[in-house]
């Protein structure tokens, strides 16, 4: 490999590598604000949920019946399909069947296991990143509702992580066409860099040539002060 080609090489890795690391940050940072905004959104909607129920007077004994029955709730509920990335909100028992839901053909079934949204938010980067590039399921919003001061169910707002990966790689997308053209850009710069490098070692190399092919006038030809008294002292030996 010659020194041009290292020099590209050495140039362009730097620039990767740097690239690389920024991206990565970018990507960790962005992947932490999507899912802060996801949980304070799911946090609302749940609290709004909430609020809806507390309106009703309700007894431990018919409290399922009035959350089914009540317009106010399930109004709530459907509501919260508007929200970005939001696939459904539901009320559950202890047990996990499902008492009211947007989508009210599910009331009665039991909703499947989902990841806990709070605490995937407050994970690290390595959990945050793999919840959403590395897994298709839901992140559910967990609040309890109160009788008093006894939970008798739970109100879950989940959101899709597909729907959320698609969210983040839009949002990613003019970062990375600014680092394509950044390596672009950094690849250009290396080759010119290495042309103005390299001149030197090619005029050196010819002047040698010359000197060894019994050419005693030969002298370098290259302009700067830093080579005038390289070419001085080539000059005093080829005179000698």
């Amino acid at each position: 490999m010659s020194i041009k080609q290292k020099q590209v090489l050495g140039v362009t890795s730097i620039v990767v590598l740097v690239v690389l690391v920024l991206s990565a940050m970018q990507l960790t940072t962005l992947t932490r604000t999507l899912l802060h905004q996801s949980r304070a959104r799911a946090e609302l909607i749940a609290m709004s949920i909430g609020h809806s129920a507390t309106d009703m007077a309700v007894t431990e004994e018919t409290a399922y019946q009035e959350l089914r029955r009540d317009a106010s709730v399930k109004t709530a509920l459907e509501t919260a399909l508007y929200s970005d990335d939001v696939v459904y909100a539901a009320i559950v028992d202890p047990s996990g069947t499902v008492i009211a839901h947007s989508d009210s053909s599910r009331v009665g079934e039991r909703l499947p296991e989902a990841d806990d949204l709070a605490e995937i938010a407050g994970g690290s980067a390595l959990t945050q990143l793999r919840a959403i590039y590395q897994t298709e399921r839901m992140l559910e919003w967990r609040q309890p509702m109160l009788l008093g001061v006894k939970p008798v169910a739970e109100i879950r707002v989940a959101l899709s992580t597909l729907l959320a990966r698609e969210t983040l790689n839009n949002s990613l997308r003019p970062a990375l066409i600014a680092a394509l053209a950044a390596l672009i850009g950094a690849i250009f710069v290396a080759f010119v860099l290495a042309q103005v490098v390299v001149r030197p070692i090619h005029v050196i190399r010819s002047g040698l040539t010359r000197l060894g092919r019994g050419d005693h006038g030969a002298t370098l030809d290259h302009k700067g002060d830093e080579y005038k008294e390289l070419g001085d002292n080539f000059a005093s030996e080829t005179n000698q």
